[in-house]
Order: C-alpha cells, then structure tokens, then sequence
C-alpha cells in the first residue's frame, strides 16, 4: 500500500515484501519437513495490508517505541484465530 501509515519508499516496501516472501517461503518448506501444516496468512491477508480499508497489519510508526510494525493488529490476529480453528475443526 502507499499511505501515511506506510511511509516507505517503493525500494524499501519492494525489499520488504521480498524478505517476507522468503520467510514464508522457508517457514512453508521446514513446516511440511517436519509433517506440520502451514497456514499462508501472508497469501490470506494480502488485501488487508496497512493501508487496507480492514487492515490486519499495523502499519509504521518511528515515533513509538517497541511498535510492532507490519506485525498482525487485533483484527488481523483474530482473523488468523479464526482461520486457524476452521483449519483444526476440520481435523477433530
């Protein structure tokens, strides 16, 4: 997105994205080494950035400390729970 609340320029959003595109590509691979299954929030949030009319991801804020930017809000976090029980009602 490109808002206020992601005052990034597109060099930094694209290495971003690109960095977290690896980590999910990782967390995806050593899930299925270890048997585990792999919820991809990042392919199911992808509408839902920080600029996002429902955003699930806070956004940058320098001036507050310890501020878990591009981290999941509560909205973004109870999508992830509900997602995640719908997942694991399916294999009770």
């Amino acid at each position: 997105g490109d808002c206020a609340d992601l005052p990034i320029s597109a060099d930094d959003a694209k290495a971003a994205q690109a960095i977290a595109a690896n980590l999910a590509v990782i967390t995806e691979k050593v899930a299925q080494a270890s048997g585990a299954e792999f919820l991809p929030i990042s392919r199911l949030s992808r509408r839902h950035n920080a600029c996002a009319a429902d955003p699930w991801a806070n956004g940058f804020k320098p001036e507050v400390a310890n501020y878990a930017a591009a981290h999941p809000n509560l909205a973004g976090m109870s999508a992830i729970a509900e997602l995640l029980d719908k997942r694991l009602g399916t294999r009770r």
